[in-house]
C-alpha cells in the first residue's frame, strides 16, 4: 500500500473514531435519560408511600370503630358474643398492623431524605440543603404526630376492655382530633411537596440530557468534516517529499554515491533526507570496491584460504598457491582437509573430526595451531602455524577463513638456538670442571705452605719468628678458605658433589665446628657456645664433613660480623620418624645484622650484604651460596632472620637417617655426677643456660648466678645449712670480680674452701694456667668447651685427680694475643714517626715490619677517620695511606687533612694501594697525595719514597716537639 493511502487512512481514522465516540455518548446519554426517568419513578413511588399514610391512619380508626361496634353488639346479643369477640380481635390486629406500616413508611422516607441532605451538603447547594432540611423536619413532625396517634389508639384499646363507654369518648375526642387536626395536614403537605419536587427534577434531567446529546452529535459531525479536510491536505503535503526521498535512496542503493536528495524542508523528512545525503558522502569516502579488497588479499604475505561449511575451498590468495605449489583453479572446489591437511607430522593419518580447521565449524570458535604440517602438491610437508576463524551469516556457520604461515625458518632458528644453548651449557660445565681442577692444583701447594708453617711453629722460635710464621699461617688459611669456596662452588655448578653415608655423632660434628673457630672468637672476646637437648638422638647416618662445612661457614660469618656479645649454635628436632630425623640448626649472633634488601640476594653467588668499596668485611661471597646448595642436597632449607644492629639468626634444616640400634654405643651411666649440687657463675645468661642444661642432662642439680659476690653468698649460705655445693664452675671474664679473684675469695674462706673449682674462659693468655693453679682451681678449660670434654673434666675433678696444668697451658699458648717485638737494634731506630692507615691487619703488620726494618717507628690505624684523629694528636712525619678503607677511604681522608692543615703545614702522604692500573697514580696525586706505592710493596720502593719525602732528622724532631706543644688540629 502506498504511503499516501496509508497516511490518508490514518488521518481519516481519527475523526471516524471520534464520530464513533460521539455515537457512543449519544447512546449513553439516552441510557442516562432512562435512568433519570427511573429515578423519577422511584421518587413517585416514594411519594406514593407518603400518600399511603392517611390510609393507614384511616384504617386504624375504622378498626377502632369496629371494635366499639362489636363490643356493643356483644352486649345486646349474647349469642353473637364469640363472633363479636373474634371480630374485635381482628380489628385489634389491624390496628397493630397499621402502626407497623406507618413506622415502616416513615423510616423509608426519613432515610431517603437524610441521604438527599448529605448529598446537598457535599454539593454545597444552600437551596438544596434548606429544602431537604425542611422536608426532614416535616417528617419529624409527622413521626411525632403518628406516635401520639398510636398512643391514643393504645389507650383506647386498654380502656375498651373494661369501660366501653369511656373508650367511645376517647375515640371520638382524642383519636379523631389527633388524626384530623395534626396528622392529616402534615401528611398532605409533605406528599404534595414531594410530588412537586420529583416532577420538576425529572423534567429538568430530561431537558439537560437532551441538550447534551444534541451538542455531542453536532461536535462529532463538525470534527468529522474537519478531520477529513485535514487528512486530504496532509496526505498531499507528505506524499511528494516522501517520493523524492525514496527516489534518492534508490539511487544511493544502486551505488551512485554522488546522488543527492533535493529536500530542503525543516521537518522530519528534511532531516531524514539530510542524514541520507551525509551517509552517501561517508560511503563515498570509506567504501572500497571489491577489486580493491581483492588486491589487498593478494598482496598478503601469509596464506589465506576460505572454505565452505562443508570444508571445500572457495577462495585462496597468491601466497597460498606459492606455498602449496597449486594453481588457484586447482584448489577451488577441492576438499581442504583431503588436499593439504590429511596427514600428521609423523606420517599417520589425520582424521577430519580431529582437525582444528574442522573444529572451527563444529565448535564455532577460533582455533590457533602452531605444531602441525601442510602438504604440498609434490607430496612434501612443511611446518605451519595457522588460525582458523569461523564465518557466520545471521548466526549460521557458513565457512571458515584459514590464515597460515610457513614456519620452517623459525623452526630452524629454534633448533639453532637450542644447539647454541646446549653448547653454552657444555662450555659452562667444562669451565666449571677446569676451575675445579685449577683450584685443586692451587690447593696442593697451599697445603705444603700451611703444613710446613705448622711444622715451623712447633720448633723453637723467638718472638719475631713466631709472629712471622703465624702471619704466614693466617694468610695461607685465608687463601685456602677462598680456594675451598671456589672449588666447592665449581663442583656444585658442575654437578660433581657427592655425599657420603657415614656413621657420625651430631654433637661431635657441631663441637668440631665450634672448636675450629674458637681462636677467632677468642681473639674478639666473643662468647661461643652450643646447645643440644640432652635426649636428642645424635647417632646418625650422613655426611658429617658437609654438615661441618655448612656449620663452619655460618659460624665463621657470625664471628666475623660480631664485634661483641655471643654466637650460639642450637640443634632442635624438626621432624622425627622411626628411621630418620630432620634437624633444625640455628646460628644466632649479636652482630651488625642484615637489612631486608640485602637478605633477598644473600644466598646468591658472589653476593654479600655489604658490597661497597669501603666495606669492612671481606670474602668471596660464595660461602652462603655453597651452604644453600649443600643444604638443598641434604633435603633441607636455609634462611635468615635479621634486623640491622640487632644481630642475625641463620637457620637450616637437614635430613639424616638414624643409626641402627645395634651400632649405637650407649654411654655408660656415670653415677659420680648424679645428684651433685653445682654452682654456675657467669655474667652471660646464655652460657649459664647452656651449662645448666648440660649439667642437668648428667643428673646434677645446678644453681646459677651472674656475679662473684652473689656466688660467695650462695656458697656461704649452703655451707651454713649443711648442704654445701659439691662443685663450682666459674667464668674468668666477669665485671667487678673476675674468676681468679672469686677463686681467691673462695679459698680464703675456710667454710667454703673445700669446694672444687673449674674455670672456663673465652680469653686465654700465657700465665693463665699458672695463675689458675696458684689460686687453687682444679681444672681450666677454654670456651667453647666440648660437652664431652667438660663431662670428662667434671668427672675427673670429682674423682680427686687434678688436671695437668702444663697441658692446659700449652693449649692456651696457641691462643695468646701479644704485640710483636722489634727486629732492629733500638739504637738504629729513627726518631721520625710514621702513620700507617690500612684496614687489613696483615697488611698493617707487613707495613709496620717493613718500616721497622728500614729504621722507622710506625703506628697503625684502620681507616681514614682514625688517621685524621691520630694526626690531631701526634705530628707524624709521614702518612702511608691505603685508598680503599671502611668509614672513610684514603681519598676523602687526604682531602680532609689538607683542609685542616691549610697552607701553613703539609704532612707528606703516600698512597699505598693495590690499584695499579693506568691513571690510578694521577688520581692519587690529584686527591692531594705526594707519592704513590703499589701493592705488594717492595722494601726498595718504600725506601726510595721515604728518602725523597722525609726532611732531615733534626728539623723533623724539632717540628715534632713543637707540634706536641701546639697540635696542628684536633
Amino acid at each position: 500500500m502506498k504511503i499516501r493511502n496509508k497516511l490518508f487512512i490514518g488521518l481519516l481514522g481519527v475523526p471516524v473514531i471520534f464520530a464513533g465516540l460521539a455515537v457512543f455518548l449519544i447512546k449513553t446519554n439516552r441510557q442516562v435519560q432512562r435512568n433519570a426517568r427511573q429515578v423519577a419513578t422511584v421518587e413517585v413511588q416514594l411519594q406514593g408511600l407518603a400518600s399511603k399514610l392517611p390510609a393507614t391512619f384511616i384504617a386504624a380508626q375504622k378498626a377502632a370503630e369496629e371494635i366499639m361496634a362489636e363490643k356493643r353488639r356483644a352486649r345486646l346479643e349474647p349469642m353473637e358474643r364469640e363472633a363479636a369477640k373474634s371480630a374485635a380481635s381482628d380489628a385489634e390486629a389491624l390496628i397493630l398492623k397499621s402502626e407497623s406500616d406507618t413506622k415502616e413508611i416513615l423510616d423509608s422516607l426519613t432515610q431517603i431524605t437524610q441521604r438527599s441532605l448529605e448529598e446537598a451538603h457535599q454539593s454545597g447547594s444552600a437551596t438544596d440543603i434548606a429544602n431537604e432540611s425542611e422536608e426532614l423536619a416535616t417528617l419529624g413532625a409527622i413521626q411525632a404526630g403518628s406516635l401520639r396517634y398510636e398512643k391514643a389508639l393504645k389507650k383506647y384499646l386498654e380502656v375498651i376492655r373494661t369501660s366501653p363507654d369511656d373508650a367511645d369518648e376517647i375515640l371520638n375526642n382524642e383519636v379523631e382530633a389527633d388524626y384530623e387536626q395534626q396528622l392529616v395536614p402534615l401528611v398532605q403537605g409533605y406528599s404534595k411537596a414531594r410530588y412537586e419536587e420529583v416532577t420538576g427534577m425529572s423534567s429538568l434531567i430530561e431537558q439537560r440530557v437532551s441538550d447534551v446529546s444534541w451538542l455531542v452529535a453536532y461536535s462529532a459531525i463538525g470534527a468529522l468534516v474537519f478531520a477529513t479536510m485535514t487528512a486530504l491536505f496532509l496526505s498531499h503535503s507528505f506524499s511528494l517529499p516522501l517520493k523524492k526521498l525514496a527516489a534518492g535512496v534508490r539511487e544511493i542503493g544502486l551505488g551512485r554515491r554522488g546522488a543527492k536528495i533535493q529536500i530542503n524542508t525543516r521537518d522530519e523528512i528534511g532531516l531524514l533526507a539530510g542524514a541520507f545525503n551525509q551517509m552517501a558522502d561517508n560511503l563515498g569516502r570509506t567504501t572500497v570496491s571489491k577489486d580493491y579488497v581483492d588486491r589487498i588479499i593478494e598482496s598478503m604475505g601469509d596464506s589465506l584460504i576460505v572454505t565452505s561449511a562443508e570444508g571445500f575451498i572457495v577462495n585462496v590468495n597468491a601466497a597460498t598457491c606459492k606455498m602449496l605449489g597449486y594453481s588457484e583453479t586447482e584448489l577451488i572446489g577441492r576438499s581442504e582437509h583431503a588436499t593439504i591437511h590429511h596427514t600428521r607430522p609423523d606420517g599417520s593419518p589425520y582424521p577430519l573430526t580431529e582437525s582444528p580447521i574442522y573444529g572451527a565449524f563444529r565448535k564455532g570458535t577460533v582455533q590457533h595451531v602452531t605444531d602441525e604440517v601442510f602438504w604440498r602438491k609434490d607430496g612434501s610437508s612443511f611446518p605451519v602455524e595457522y588460525i582458523s576463524t569461523p564465518i557466520r551469516e545471521s548466526d549460521t556457520l557458513v565457512g571458515a577463513v584459514v590464515i597460515a604461515r610457513d614456519i620452517t625458518e623459525r623452526k630452524q632458528i629454534d633448533q639453532e638456538l637450542k644447539q647454541a644453548r646446549d653448547t653454552a651449557l657444555e662450555s659452562a660445565r667444562l669451565k666449571s670442571e677446569f676451575l675445579a681442577n685449577m683450584s685443586h692444583e692451587i690447593r696442593t701447594p697451599m697445603n705444603g705452605v700451611i703444613g710446613m708453617t705448622g711444622l715451623l711453629l712447633d720448633t723453637e722460635l723467638n718472638v719475631d719468628q713466631r709472629d712471622f710464621a703465624e702471619t704466614i699461617q693466617s694468610s695461607a688459611d685465608s687463601l685456602l678458605t677462598i680456594i675451598n669456596d671456589i672449588l666447592d662452588f665449581s663442583k656444585i655448578e658442575a654437578g660433581k658433589v657427592q655425599f657420603e653415608i657415614l656413621e657420625f655423632d651430631l654433637r661431635s660434628a657441631i663441637e668440631d665446628s665450634l672448636e675450629l673457630l674458637a681462636d677467632k672468637a677468642l681473639a674478639k672476646h666473643i662468647e661461643l657456645a652450643s646447645l643440644i637437648p640432652c635426649k636428642f638422638p645424635t647417632a646418625l647416618l650422613g655426611d658429617p664433613g658437609r654438615l661441618r662445612q655448612v656449620l663452619t661457614n655460618l659460624i665463621g660469618n657470625a664471628v666475623k660480623f660480631t664485634e661483641r656479645g655471643e654466637v650460639i649454635v642450637r640443634a632442635t628436632n624438626e621432624i622425627e620418624t622411626e628411621t630418620s630425623i630432620t634437624v633444625r640448626f640455628t646460628v644466632s649472633d649479636t652482630g651488625i645484622g642484615i637489612s631486608a634488601a640485602a637478605q633477598q640476594n644473600l644466598f646468591q653467588a658472589f653476593m654479600q650484604a655489604d658490597g661497597s668499596t669501603t666495606r669492612k668485611y671481606g670474602g668471596t661471597g660464595l660461602g652462603l651460596c655453597i651452604s644453600r646448595q649443600l643444604v638443598e642436597l641434604m633435603n633441607g632449607e636455609i634462611g635468615v632472620t635479621s634486623m640491622p644492629g640487632e644481630g642475625s639468626t641463620f637457620w637450616f634444616t637437614a635430613r639424616f637417617d638414624k643409626q641402627s640400634l645395634g651400632s649405637v654405643v650407649v654411654a655408660p651411666v656415670i653415677k659420680s655426677l648424679d645428684q651433685l649440687r653445682v654452682l654456675i657463675v657467669d655474667d652471660n645468661a646464655t652460657n649459664r643456660r647452656i651449662l645448666c642444661h648440660q649439667t642437668k642432662c648428667w643428673g646434677m642439680v645446678p644453681t646459677e648466678t651472674e656475679s662473684g659476690q652473689q656466688a660467695l653468698a650462695l656458697l656461704a649460705a649452703a655451707a651454713a645449712e649443711g648442704a654445701a655445693y659439691d662443685l663450682a664452675i666459674l667464668d674468668l671474664m666477669m665485671p667487678e670480680m673476675d674468676g681468679f679473684d672469686l677463686a681467691r675469695a673462695i679459698k680464703a674462706a675456710p667454710e667454703i674452701a673445700p669446694v672444687p673449682l673449674v674455670l672456663l674462659t673465652s680469653f686465654g693468655e700465657r700465665r693463665h694456667g699458672v695463675i689458675a693453679q696458684e689460686v687453687g682451681i682444679a681444672a681450666y678449660l677454654t670456651k667453647p668447651a666440648r660437652q664431652s670434654r667438660l663431662f670428662e673434666t667434671l668427672t675427673t675433678v670429682m674423682s680427686g685427680v687434678r688436671m695437668p696444668g702444663a697441658a692446659n697451658e700449652a693449649a692456651l699458648l696457641s691462643l695468646r694475643r701479644e704485640s710483636g717485638g722489634a727486629t732492629q737494634d733500638e739504637t738504629k731506630i729513627s726518631t721520625k714517626l710514621i702513620l700507617v692507615a690500612e684496614d687489613n691487619i696483615v697488611n698493617q703488620k707487613v707495613a709496620v715490619r717493613q718500616l721497622l726494618k728500614l729504621g722507622y717507628r710506625a703506628d697503625a690505624v684502620a681507616n681514614g677517620r682514625e688517621a685524621i684523629e691520630a694526626l690531631g694528636r701526634i705530628p707524624y712525619a709521614l702518612v702511608l695511606m691505603d685508598c680503599q678503607m671502611p668509614e672513610m677511604d684514603g681519598y676523602a681522608a687526604t682531602a680532609e687533612i689538607r683542609r685542616l692543615e691549610g697552607r701553613t703545614k703539609r704532612t707528606p702522604i703516600v698512597a699505598m694501594t693495590a690499584h695499579a692500573l693506568e691513571g690510578d697514580r694521577e688520581k692519587c696525586i690529584g686527591a692531594g697525595m705526594d707519592d704513590y706505592i703499589s701493592k705488594p710493596v717492595k722494601s726498595e720502593e718504600m725506601k726510595r719514597v721515604l728518602a725523597g719525602l722525609l726532611t732531615p732528622a733534626g728539623s723533623v724532631e724539632k717540628a715534632a716537639f713543637d707540634a706536641l706543644e701546639h697540635p696542628a688540629f684536633c
